[in-house]
């Protein structure tokens, strides 16, 4: 019988946990797949995506060690330009809960600068700036700090933080899973490079699609330099969507769009992002009363 290297586990979707898990009922939270499912509370639906990743992969070899594998802790390197100080509500929740679940947690993540594209007072940039934010292990790596209207410094703090990361190799060689916290899509770049020599699988968390957030921006006028960027971005994506383990969009239309521009449909997934258990909320009285005459309209959004 033929024989095979034990493959890291590509279990990745089920380890994206938030707070949800530990203290509300499983019925308090539902989300959809991309197939019209219901599933659970947004762990055990990241989950189920990630069980599926996983007997796909054990369809195709034979794979004696997965029930050892599914039951021990893992090695969990979540990928995040953004990170606390900076208000990263996502990557965070995650990193805690998967600590506290057992797992071993490390985040590599830039210098905090957002969003005043500044870098906060306390901080200075290093090669290598190594914290603990509790129980989890945090990397932070250089990068060019810039949040203004400029497309080309705009573009250099976006590209410096995944070209950046991609050195970080050491710190992510021996990790089981990486997950790609994609307010943009270059912290994926780091990642995917690794998996093209080996490394660790990864799960893409989407949260702006590429090209369409970049060419629809102010930054980015229309015509030539639209096309330009369309050209550049949209062969890279659609490699980086091939070699993803998993992609979660969002949005059912965002996945749906994901679905259209190649990812396979059974590794496109669908999960709402999630509200602050706790947020904060203003101290003292309102300036104004909440109820006056006429209609009073509320925003939700960003």
């Amino acid at each position: 019988m033929r024989t095979f290297r034990p493959v890291r586990r590509p279990r990745l979707v089920g380890l994206i946990e938030s707070p949800y898990t530990f203290d509300r009922p499983k019925d308090q939270l539902q989300v959809g797949s991309a197939r019209g499912q219901t599933g659970g509370s947004v762990p055990e639906r990241v989950a189920d995506c990630a069980s599926a990743a996983r007997r796909e992969r054990q369809a195709m070899v034979e794979m004696p060690w997965a029930p050892r594998m599914a039951t021990q802790p893992m090695r969990v390197l979540i990928v995040t330009q953004y990170y606390p100080p900076e208000h990263a509500m996502i990557p965070s929740t995650i990193a805690r809960a998967l600590a506290a679940k057992g797992h071993e947690v490390r985040v590599l993540t830039g210098h905090p600068n957002y969003p005043e594209g500044r870098l906060f007072d306390g901080h200075r940039q290093r090669w290598r700036t190594r914290e603990r934010d509790g129980l989890v292990d945090v990397l932070r790596v250089p990068l060019w700090i810039d949040h203004s209207q400029s497309a080309v410094r705009r573009t250099l703090n976006y590209a410096s933080f995944g070209l950046s990361a991609t050195t970080a190799f050491d710190f992510a060689r021996d990790v089981d899973v990486i997950y790609v916290y994609a307010t943009q899509m270059t912290p994926a770049l780091a990642p995917w490079l690794w998996r093209l020599i080996g490394g660790a699988p990864y799960v893409l968390h989407v949260q702006d699609l590429w090209p369409d957030s970049v060419t629809g921006s102010s930054l980015i006028g229309s015509g030539r330099a639209t096309r330009t960027v369309t050209s550049v971005l949209t062969p890279w994506l659609s490699t980086v969507y091939h070699h993803a383990a998993a992609v979660i969009g969002i949005a059912p239309t965002m996945v749906n769009t994901l679905i259209e521009r190649g990812v396979h449909p059974r590794k496109a997934h669908h999960v709402f992002n999630w509200a602050e258990e706790h947020p904060p909320l203003p101290k003292g009285p309102a300036d104004e009363p909440c109820h006056r005459e006429g209609t009073n309209i509320l925003y939700g959004g960003n």
